[in-house]
């Protein structure tokens, strides 16, 4: 583990995991040097897991032998026909050989971008929690967020995720609109629609941990 000091102009202390077994320590300007090492002694363990995981993703490369998920089903990578990249049902994903990660992703955000808007507005009508719109974005750590407008972000790899643990985050972000916080009336509201959330949560951890293994 290399460790990369770079004092900042912040409040907190952090640590950074990149690539190459780096750990970037960003601190404020000013804090001890005996603080920095003893906060990066108390944390190293999850450090060095962090670091791990950072560069089996980074070393991980999709090619046409691995099979990639869509709805929590497998599908096999082949190549285009006609030059037309996508996804198509009963056939898998048609993807070039070179740049295949990038071009999944693109598949992967066209779907997000006409799935989840139906699935979200369908929901919202079913329970009565409203919002007022919906992103599609990129993230890898968070399958959903809700800020304090009630506008809901899904992260555009949810399309890996069964259907069922799509549906249990879309309610989760609603139920986001009606309790800004994780707090026993924000679960009750969420086990109210969703009882196997737990269950749920569980496909996510899955998902989450192929997303890794094919290096998206």
């Amino acid at each position: 583990m290399n460790i990369v000091l770079k004092p900042q102009k912040r409040k907190s202390i952090g640590l950074y995991p990149q690539p190459g077994y780096i750990l970037e320590v960003r601190y404020p300007y000013g804090m001890p040097h005996s603080a920095v090492d003893s906060f990066i002694e108390k944390h190293r363990g999850w450090a060095e897991e962090a670091l791990r995981r950072k560069n089996a993703e980074a070393s991980a490369e999709l090619t046409h032998e691995d099979k990639l998920p869509f709805l929590g089903k497998d599908y096999p990578i082949s190549e285009p026909m006609g030059g037309k990249i996508g996804f198509y049902p009963g056939v898998g994903f048609r993807l070039p050989t070179e740049n295949t990660a990038e071009y999944a992703e693109r598949i992967y955000r066209m779907a997000a971008n006409e799935i989840l808007p139906k699935k979200v507005k369908a929901i919202s009508e079913k329970t009565g929690l409203k919002y007022t719109y919906i992103k599609i974005n990129s993230a890898r750590t968070r399958w959903g967020s809700c800020n304090g407008k009630n506008g809901l972000n899904f992260s555009l790899y949810l399309m890996m995720a069964p259907e069922s643990a799509v549906d249990y985050v879309i309610i989760h972000e609603l139920a986001h609109t009606s309790h800004h916080d994780h707090s026993r009336d924000f679960w009750a509201l969420v086990r109210s629609f969703c009882p196997d959330y737990e269950a749920q949560k569980e496909l996510l951890n899955e998902c989450a941990k192929r997303r890794r293994e094919l290096g998206l």
